[in-house]
Formats: C-alpha cells, structure tokens, sequence
C-alpha cells in the first residue's frame, strides 16, 4: 500500500490526501473483515489485506485503479447501489448473487456487504465504504439442503402411490408414472422380467403416461447385451449422450423413444430421439429380477448421479410393492380357486344327489310300471284255470294276457333302446328324406292317442320337398314320441300343432300344446335320462321319463339338436327339432350314419404295456369287425407291423419308449407314413393334446376311452 505510486492515480500524493480519506484508510487496514474503500467519482479501489482472495488474480490491476476497470463482469448490478450511497444512503445487502471473475474464467459467488458515504474535509460525500462477507459456501449449502428437501418430497410423493393399490396392473402404471417423475425423464417405461408370446424376453409391460391398450402395436424392443447384465440384477446404465456412448450402438433406443403423455398416433407412427439414457433394474427381496425401469430424454446430460441414486432407491420400494401385489393376486386368485373348488363340489353334491334320487324315484317307478300288467295277467291265468270257462271268457282271459305282455315288452324295448342309442351303439340307415312326409307319418302313428284324449291337432307343412338325411324309422320315432308326450300332459280336450319351417341351410319341426307346462326348475333337465314332472300317486300319466332323452340322442345323431319352452305350469309348451338341411334329392341313399353298426372293417394295430386294457380294446374293436395286433411295446411294435396297419393307437407311457418316439419312427416308415396315429393317454391338458400334436398324432384320446368316440375317428379314417 505505502510503495503502490499513488500520484499516478486519480487521488494524487498522499500527502495531499483529505483527513477523510486518511482516516477511513487507517480504519480500513486496521479490520480483519474484508473492506473496499472507494474514493472519488472513479471510485478509486482501495483494500485490506483480508480483501485480496475476493480479487484473486486481479488484485495487483485493482489497487488504485477505478472500480470500473476491474469490475466490469458486475459494473450493472453495483452501479445503482453506488449512486444511492453517493446521494449519502447507507445500503445493506445479505447474499447477494455476483458473477465475477477472480482467476481467469467466470463464477458466481455470493455476498453479504453494506456501503457507507465517506464524507471529505469540506462535509460532502467524497467516498464509499465497502464492508463485506463471501456468504457462497453457506448460500451453496442452504441451497444443497433445499434441493435434498425437494428431492426428497419428490421421492415421498415418488412412493405414496405404491402403497395405494395392490392391482397389479394398476400399480405397474404407477410405478413408471411416479419413476419418470422422479427422474425428470420425457420418457419412462417398466420392462417385465418374462416371455412373450414369442419367447423373447423383457416384455415392454408398462409406457409412463399411456394406456397399455396404447402401444400394444408397437414393436417389442429388442435389448442388446448392454442391458443383459441390468436385467440379469447388474448395476443401472446410465448416459449423459447415447448417440456418442459406444454401449447403445445398435440399440432401439438410438432410433427414439415415445414420448410421455404422446397422442396415440406418435405412440404408434413417430418416435421422438433419445440423448439421456437412464435404467435400473428392479429386484424382489429374494433376488428376482422382476424387471427394469428405463428412462429417456431429449436433451443430453440430464441424468447425474444424483437422479441414478433416487431411482435405485425407488426400484428397491418398487420391488417391494410389486412383491406385495403379486402375494396378494396370489393369494386372490387362491381363495377365487378354493371358492370355485367348493362351488363345484357343491354342486357336484347337488347333482348327485339329484340323480340318486332320480335313480330311486325310477327304480320305484319302474317296480309300479313292472307290477301293474301283473295283476291283471295274474287274473287272466287263474280265469283260465276255472273247468266251467266258456269260449268268451276264454277269449277275454287271453286278450287281457296279450295287451298286458305287449305293454310290458314296450317297457323293456323303450328301455333297451334309450340305453343303445345313448351309448351309440344304433346304427342309422340314413337316406335323403321328405321331412313332410316323416310328419305326416309320425301324425298317422300318434292319432289313436290323440283322439283318445280328444285333442285338436292342428297342421302347417311346408309348401314344397324339405330334404334332410336321415333315419326314418327313427326320425318318426322322435315326432311320434313328442306328439304322444303332447296328448299326455295336455287336459282331454286340448290343443295340439305340429309345424316344419325352413331357415336358411335349417329345417324346424315344432310340435305346441296348451298342456300342463314344465316348470322353470324342471326345464334344464326335461332331456335327462329318467326326469319326469312331479308324478301323482295314481301314476295317470304313466311312462318311465325315458322319451325326451331318447330324442335328443337321436337328434344328435342326425347332427341336429332338440330344445324346449314353457312359460310355466299350466301355460303349455314347445318342442323344437332342429335338423340341417340336405344338398341333395330326396331319394338318394346316403352314407351310414353315427354309431358302431357304421365303420367298416379297419387294420388297427393297439400298443399298450398294461396287457389287459391292450386287449380289452381289441376285444371291442374286433366285436365291431375290425382286425387288432396287440403289442405291450415300441420295439416289438417296430419289429413286427407290416405296410398293412391303418390305425396305430398307440399309448404315451410304454416302458422302452414314449408313444411320441413311437409315433415319430412310424411317420419315418414309408409303409406307415399315411397311417392314422390315435394317442391314448391318462393326460389330457392342453400341453399335453398338443406335445401328441407335434409328435404326428391325429387324435388325442383320454383314458378310459369312450368306444363312441374311436368308432367315430375310425368312421372318419374309412371315409378318407
């Protein structure tokens, strides 16, 4: 201070110096605190030696010079505090923001300082005194603890949504919505640990700010092995700039991402690019790897460490949430399935229940039906036996035998042919008929009934031929039976209508009365086996339940189907035979139709190590005129079969080899690659029907076999 050459500057010697001056001089190089004095209207710097570090490098150009020269980076921001002070105001300012240049390049610093006037010899203002403190560590640090509070507000709101729903779809949602912003991300998605419908791995699941139903058309990423590691529970990817980061060469993520909160149209057609990249995997606290959070944004360098920390610590509550979801979807979907096993059984009760009393009412009804001719054959006979019997009586006695035997022998016929026609063992001698022509016949047989009860039978025929293929005893069999249950269980005096409509490749035979109706309990099982309505001691009505069960078998077998209708008791009902219409003349003979009688003799060859299923099968297959071999295993199937086999049915577990090695090395075969392969197995899940697939069979049957069933595949190999 005392060498620097003061009469070259603005103040002159320093002997000439106001006491003013001097005075704030002597006071300035006695304080420890930083202190500028500013002299004269070029504001003149003068300082201490606890002032030099604000200077920096600029100390030795500022010692005597205008405040302006060295102060030019902040000159606008102090000038109009220095003419308040010069107009003789004190001025105080707390952690004022400068940006000053102390060692070559600009920073920002903070300060608390005060300007006072200094005033000269003559009492007006010659000077300022500048007292001040470099508040930037502490405004930086309040400023480090402002940003850490915010952040972890952002983190709290972050996780508030994870503890608001236990659906897991809803909480993915959440998850990437709350991640994104928390990262400050444009772009955020949840990648699922998992396959696709392909077998890809790491499903895009969840797209922060759209709908799942948004991009489900968008192409799945394919991630490279940068990202392997991460979903392998490695440590997060982060980069400041993808494009000049070497790890995403190739990646999707180079050609851009959707935007957040994107139409659906760009979601779908425009993607927006990525220069920040951030990803993190999320872990479950047994160590799975449930999956990933990714994150993206157009600028570059958005991502620091910092954001790396906080989305880390995100996906480990993440984690948990979804752990927490997942137990209690797991747990849902138990009680769902043990309700649903209880349900079923439930039912399973009931209807067992149902059908053993159905099975009790029908042994006890049979028994009344059964005993009911005897009585009056037992008087017959014993009329017989009387020495004085006239030829009258005689005639009477055995009328009365005969009816009686008759009507027995319709019982046990109508029985005997509900149960071959339900286990599809009738065969149809089918020909293309007039289904007018089967009405007018079914009327003819169901007469006598109806004018015995004294009903009104109303008719409506189509105009012209209705051709349809089919049985005609038994196509009549099952108007006659529907007509004769009309005049049954309608009051004497009823009426009845049959009508045959056509629509489109269908033909409709309806049969309507104004009877006694079925009750809305009863409607669902009307075609059961045995079911009846409620039956009155006298047993008026008489039957044995068995007629409507017979004629929905029958009209399955004709590839139609038979449904009823009734308002209720008392208000009457209607049975609907529905049967498909015929592309051809009525006349023509057609093919067999449905059931054992129809298969013409087949070469089947069955393998099967349980040797009594094996030839159980052949037994029944032979019965029905088909030749059988009977092998217990692969290698003695491969050694003995000819070229002649059409049919393998072939067992799964055989002791030397699965039936699919079985069914592969008869397809290599060229005598057997045109043969049948039918799978016969205790298995009958999906995985399993289609492993039978891949392995070449045809048909994939369930033990125990239902006859019905393979008769119907070998009807199907003879056609072909």
């Amino acid at each position: 201070m005392r060498s620097h050459p003061w009469e070259t500057t603005g103040l002159g010697p320093v002997q000439d110096w106001p006491h003013g001056l001097k005075a704030a001089l002597r006071l300035l190089l006695d304080c420890r605190m930083p202190m500028l004095l500013l002299w004269g209207r070029e504001y003149t710097q003068l300082f201490n030696d606890a002032f030099v570090p604000i200077l920096g490098d600029k100390q030795e150009r500022a010692l005597g010079a205008g405040l302006c020269a060295t102060a030019n980076g902040i000159w606008r921001q102090v000038e109009p505090l220095l003419t308040q002070v010069w107009d003789g105001e004190s001025i105080r300012r707390d952690d004022m923001a400068l940006v000053i240049d102390r060692h070559g390049a600009n920073e920002t610093g903070y300060f608390s300082f005060s300007h006072s006037p200094l005033y000269d010899d003559a009492g007006r203002v010659g000077g300022i005194l500048v007292t001040l403190v470099e508040t930037t560590e502490k405004v930086r640090a309040e400023q480090a603890l402002r940003e850490e509070t915010r952040v972890l507000e952002r983190m709290k709101r972050a996780c508030e949504p994870l503890a608001s729903t236990l659906e897991l779809d809803q909480l993915l949602g959440r998850v990437s919505d709350a991640a994104t912003e928390l990262a400050g991300a444009e772009f955020g998605a949840f990648f699922y640990n998992g396959k696709d419908d392909d077998g890809d791995d790491y499903l895009l699941y969840m797209l922060s700010g759209a709908p799942r139903e948004a991009f489900a058309d968008l192409d799945q990423p394919r991630m490279s092995a940068l990202f392997a590691s991460l979903f392998a529970g490695g440590a997060p990817v982060r980069s400041s700039d993808i494009g000049c980061d070497a790890r995403f060469a190739g990646t999707a993520l180079r050609r851009g991402l959707p935007l957040q909160h994107a139409p659906l149209h760009r979601l779908r057609f425009g993607h927006l690019p990525v220069r920040s990249c951030l990803a993190a995997p999320v872990v479950s606290r047994s160590g799975e790897v449930i999956g990933g959070l990714l994150f993206g944004h157009a600028q570059p360098a958005m991502f620091g460490a910092r954001t790396e920390e906080l989305v880390g610590a995100f996906a480990v509550q993440a984690a948990i949430a979804i752990d927490n979801a997942r137990l209690y979807d797991i747990a849902q979907r138990a009680v769902h399935e043990r309700e649903q096993i209880l349900s079923s059984e439930r039912a399973a009760r009931a209807e067992a229940e149902r059908h053993n009393k159905m099975k009790d009412e029908f042994l006890a009804m049979l028994a009344h039906e059964l005993r009911n001719p005897l009585a009056p054959i037992t008087s017959a006979a014993q009329l017989l036996r009387l020495p004085e019997l006239n030829e009258s009586l005689r005639v009477k006695a055995s009328n009365i035998i005969s009816r009686q035997v008759r009507h027995m022998t319709e019982l046990v016929d109508d029985l005997l042919d509900v149960s071959r026609v339900t286990r599809g063992l009738v065969k149809l001698d089918s020909e293309i008929l007039d289904l007018n022509k089967i009405a007018i016949a079914a009327m003819e047989q169901a007469r006598p009934h109806l004018e015995e009860r004294r009903h009104t039978l109303s008719v409506a025929l189509a105009p012209s031929p209705v051709p349809v293929e089919g049985d005609r005893t038994r196509l009549v069999q099952v108007l006659v039976n529907l007509l004769n249950n009309s005049a049954k269980y309608t009051p004497a005096g009823g009426q009845v209508s049959l009508s045959l409509t056509c629509d489109g490749a269908m033909a409709a035979l309806a049969v309507r009365d104004n009877g006694s109706g079925i009750d809305p309990h009863l409607l669902p099982h009307v075609f059961d086996l045995f079911t009846q309505a409620e039956r009155t001691p006298d047993r008026s009505q008489g039957g044995l339940g068995i007629g409507l069960a017979l004629v929905k078998s029958i009209v399955r077998m004709h590839k139609g189907q038979v449904t009823a209708h009734s308002d209720g008791a008392r208000q009457g009902t209607t049975m609907t035979v529905v049967l498909p219409l015929a592309d051809a003349e009525v006349g023509q003979v057609a093919r067999s139709g449905e059931g054992a009688g129809g298969v013409r003799p087949l070469v089947v060859t069955v393998v099967d190590d349980n040797a009594d299923a094996g030839q159980s099968l052949a037994v029944l297959l032979r019965a029905h005129g088909h030749t059988v071999h009977v092998y217990e295993d692969g290698a003695s199937t491969l050694a003995a079969v000819d070229g002649g086999t059409q049919v393998f049915i072939l067992d799964i577990g055989l002791p030397d080899m699965t039936g699919y090695e079985l069914a592969r090395r008869l397809h290599r075969q060229p005598a057997h690659a045109n043969a049948v392969l039918v799978a016969l197995t205790g298995y009958g899940q999906p995985r399993d029907r289609e492993l039978s697939r891949q392995a070449g069979f045809g048909y994939h049957l369930v033990k125990p076999v239902e006859i019905g069933k393979l008769t119907q595949i070998l009807e199907e190999v003879r056609q072909e």
